[in-house]
């Protein structure tokens, strides 16, 4: 004998849209029916008459579509609660679960029915009762931080006001001078902050988590720098409404840390020779114009290109040493993205030609100015455009194009090369990061990128990367128009960039695209 599946509570709303659906369409029938009786009845029309069908059909038509509106504004209490119910009974849906602070909830009460839900669900599923006195075959607190006071890891729980309530030993912790409990961490090198995740949790998640990693204690801490990981939990309503779970990676993490640092310094010494040398190929590619041979031409073309591409490594290194110790910051001014690249064109043509690649490029004169440092800009637009060389083949096009688009320029760097699996592609962005397919096949340090990133979003802008294997890349990064943070940058000091950072950083993973 089969057994009937058990009725889902999702089902019962459907179930009451339908039945009160059917009662709405029957009393208005009824009511045109009435109607038509009337005007039959009082002689106003006759039933021969086109008029008297016409008028029934539009107040057939004008009450139903009254009627269920008014059904769906005053069954939807009902909907968001039974889709709530739904959602902590664990019952598989494709929509979201009501957001108890959505402005009508809070008008029609329905947020205190929608946070009870919540609120009780998470005490059956925690056992968490409103006794103080826990039972003895339970740990207790004084258990629970000698245990972790044991381990690298530590514990940080906040409740709905965003106050620490517990802080286990080793936690990353401090005490302001007026004795309020704050966080000793640097969430801001590149990834979303901590401070933004919890206002995105305010608005419509239930429950939420997020993993950090490589998180360094704020460098004005008075402590030992320290780095972590960092798991967060969060679950509306409950007492324990955000709980950071820290693991302590300073002894993995460090000296990677400390061989930055030392590539940094050596990168910082190397600047001054290879100044030298890109000035005395200048001026030997001046003084020998019309005296060198077609190959003497192209030998001293490679060196120019290989001289700046250097340049270009060292000045990733360096970006990369201040991007992570929070020390990235530029002056941004009115600019015009056709200046900026013709600034650098020569050498970017140069660049494409000695390996064998075409160059197009299609940036409108009359697009309008951007908020833009053009030193970083010229690096972001290096980095693009390297990396297209070396993906690409011999002969390949790769093109640079500019477009408006809402109150960003957009600018894309496009190559029809070996392109990049699925699996890559989210990736890119990651310091030193290369798969196992580039390290064989092209050189390279893996921070171009990385940087690349930094430098756009403290524009204020993104990068995003569309890519499919054997197909080719396209890279494509923001700027905002000068006129859309005009007043920020005038009232800031001189240009200063904090007032235009983007703090939310939505990454978009999406098969073969990755978008900020």
């Amino acid at each position: 004998m089969a057994v009937k599946p058990k009725p889902q509570i999702k089902d019962f709303y459907k179930h009451h849209y339908r039945v009160s659906l059917a009662v709405v369409i029957v009393f208005q029938f009824i009511s045109v029916c009435v109607l038509a009786g009337a005007l039959v009845t009082a002689e106003i029309l006759n039933h021969m008459e086109p008029l008297f069908w016409l008028l029934l059909i539009l107040a057939l038509v004008t009450g139903l579509l009254v009627n269920i509106i008014a059904l769906g504004v005053i069954i939807e209490p009902m909907r968001a609660i039974a889709a709530a119910l739904s959602y902590v009974a664990g019952e598989k849906s494709a929509d979201r679960p009501p957001n108890p602070n959505t402005g009508r909830y809070a008008k029609d009460g329905t947020k205190n029915m929608l946070d009870l839900i919540y609120a009780l669900t998470y005490e059956h599923d925690t056992g968490h009762t409103s006794a103080k006195i826990a039972p003895i075959d339970q740990p207790t607190i004084l258990d629970l931080d000698n245990a972790l006071a044991q381990t690298s890891s530590s514990v940080v729980i906040f409740n709905p006001k965003g106050d620490i309530t517990y802080a286990s030993a080793h936690a990353p912790v401090r005490t302001s001078p007026k004795g309020v409990k704050q966080l000793d961490l640097m969430f801001d090198s590149g990834d979303i902050t901590f401070e933004y995740w919890l206002k995105d949790c305010a608005k419509d998640k239930i429950d939420n988590q997020k993993v950090w990693v490589r998180v360094h204690t704020d460098p004005n801490s008075t402590g030992e720098p320290r780095i972590y990981d960092i798991a967060a939990s969060y679950s509306r309503g409950s007492e324990t409404e955000v709980v950071l779970v820290i693991q302590d990676r300073t002894d993995q993490y460090l000296p990677d840390e400390k061989d930055l640092d030392f590539i940094a310094f050596a990168a910082h010494e190397l600047r001054g020779p290879i100044t030298v040398i890109r000035g005395y190929l200048d001026v030997f590619d001046e003084e020998l114009e019309g005296k060198l041979t077609d190959e003497q031409k192209t030998l001293l073309g490679r060196l120019v290109v290989s001289a700046n591409r250097l340049s270009t490594y060292v000045n990733n290194i360096l970006n990369v040493s201040r991007y992570d110790k929070k020390h990235y910051q530029i002056t941004l001014s009115e600019q015009r993205v056709f200046d900026i690249y013709d600034s650098v064109a020569h050498d970017m043509e140069m660049r494409a030609a000695t390996l064998g690649r075409l160059l197009t490029v299609d940036i409108p004169h009359d697009l309008p100015t951007v908020a833009a440092d053009p030193n970083s800009i010229t690096e972001v637009l290096a980095n693009l455009v390297d990396n297209a060389i070396k993906y690409s083949s011999e002969g390949g096009i790769i093109t640079i194009k500019a477009t408006l688009a809402g109150d960003f320029i957009e600018i894309s760097v496009i190559d029809n090369g070996i392109g990049m699996p699925d699996s890559v592609v989210h990736n890119l962005f990651h310091k030193f990061y290369r798969s196992h397919r580039s390290r064989e096949q092209v050189a390279g340090s893996g921070i171009g990128l990385y940087i690349s990133k930094a430098i756009v979003e403290s524009h204020g802008g993104t990068i995003s990367v569309h890519s499919s294997e054997d197909k080719g890349s396209t890279f494509t990064f923001s700027l905002p128009i000068y006129k859309t943070v005009e007043q920020k940058l005038v009232s800031g000091d001189n240009g200063n960039n904090k007032g235009v950072i983007n703090t939310k950083q939505n990454w978009i993973s999406n098969h073969n695209m990755y978008r900020g």
